[in-house]
């Protein structure tokens, strides 16, 4: 029966039972009445309790809802408070309870959405694309790296694959090229031109290692590295934000600035071509810290995933007790991030000014512990 006939039943047994014929309906229970009562009006008030019941359970689910939202935007904008007091200039990003926010900035002047360089964190991704390799039966960390590079390095079969990625293959670069971006397979060849080769087994931070890395992931793999990582990584998980440098037209990247003055492109390039060249990397907060917890789920318990400690860098991240955390910048751009080892929470935060020292990347990063805590 509609609700529509229900009250009208209801109505026209009030106005014929009147309001003593309704006290006997209601007690009466050998009258006419009573029978009228039960099937009219009783009837049709446990509908309405049900009724009340199914909106009052709406009501309080719509409200639990809002304030979880509310709760999340609360604790969002309290960070953007704490990064104002400790001077933060630039864009963020933070994973609550598994969920990526969009990217925010913050700062006078600061731009919105664009793209910032990864600087050395790249080495994460590329560590993850050669474990694929490995998984995929393709490659083994015990590969001996002279079976890529024979005829331009000179090098002992005892330096492999693992060597390049803990940088301890004793191969050296410290040449710096031209301030003009050169292509991927120059980048490569110039630095295996101006390569000096000496003991393995000692760790020594130099670029090269990941450069020779990405020359055997293009090797093993078939195609070139970018196409590799964009195949496996970017495009599978709608990582739009996140381009390789030849594929970024300029109004796209957030300005690059060295100690508060601004830097030129032909300056940027040379801080950028002393790395990797046009292989590397330029993201959203958002989606570089989305593709960081892709890694840290798929990939964060095994080995190479993460740096042998916090004194040998490599790019990678380097794990604690419960977390992933990394730091690092060139001139223009600075960037850290801190992520649980489940991937449910996490934060990277985005520099566009940067004077490309180690001392002020992991500034970076001690301005992100202090303004977010991992797990909380």
């Amino acid at each position: 029966m509609s609700t529509t006939k229900k009250i009208g039943l209801t109505l026209g047994a009030m106005i014929i039972l009147g309001i003593g014929g309704y006290v006997l309906a209601k007690y009466d229970t050998d009258s006419y009445a009573h029978v009228l009562y039960e099937k009219t009006v009783k009837k049709s008030s446990k509908g309405s309790r049900q009724s009340y019941q199914a909106t009052n359970q709406s009501v309080e689910s719509a409200i639990k809802v809002d304030n979880q939202a509310d709760a999340k935007k609360s604790a969002l904008s309290g960070i953007e408070k704490k990064l104002q007091r400790q001077g933060f200039a630039g864009a963020y990003a933070v994973i609550q309870n598994g969920k990526v926010s969009g990217s925010k900035t913050i700062g006078k002047g600061i731009e919105n959405d664009k793209l910032y360089q990864v600087a050395d964190l790249e080495n994460t991704l590329t560590a993850v694309a050669i474990m694929k390799l490995v998984d995929d039966g393709k490659l083994s960390l015990s590969t001996p790296v002279n079976r890529y590079y024979n005829d331009s390095l000179e090098i002992n079969k005892n330096v492999t694959v693992r060597s390049l990625l803990n940088m301890t293959s004793g191969i050296t670069n410290n040449d710096i090229p031209n301030n003009q971006l050169q292509s991927g397979d120059n980048i490569l060849q110039w630095n295996l031109n101006h390569a000096n080769v000496g003991t393995a087994g000692t760790y020594n931070y130099q670029e090269i290692n990941y450069v020779l890395l990405e020359g055997i992931i293009s090797q093993v793999s078939g195609t070139s590295y970018q196409n590799y990582i964009n195949n496996n990584f970017l495009k599978p998980n709608n990582l739009s934000d996140i381009k390789f440098v030849n594929k970024i037209n300029d109004p796209e990247l957030a300005t690059p600035f060295n100690n508060g003055q601004k830097m030129t492109r032909g300056e940027l390039a040379k801080a950028m071509n002393s790395q990797m060249g046009m292989n590397q990397i330029m993201a959203s907060p958002s989606d570089y810290l989305k593709l960081m917890q892709i890694l840290v789920k798929s990939y964060g318990d095994k080995q190479g995933f993460t740096t042998a400690n916090v004194q040998n860098m490599t790019g990678q991240l380097v794990a604690s007790a419960d977390n992933f955390s990394g730091a690092a910048g060139i001139q223009g751009y600075k960037t850290a991030i801190e992520i649980a080892k489940d991937g449910n929470s996490g934060i990277i935060l985005m520099s566009n000014n940067s004077n490309g020292q180690t001392s002020d990347s992991n500034g970076l990063l001690e301005t992100l512990r202090k303004v977010y805590k991992v797990n909380d």
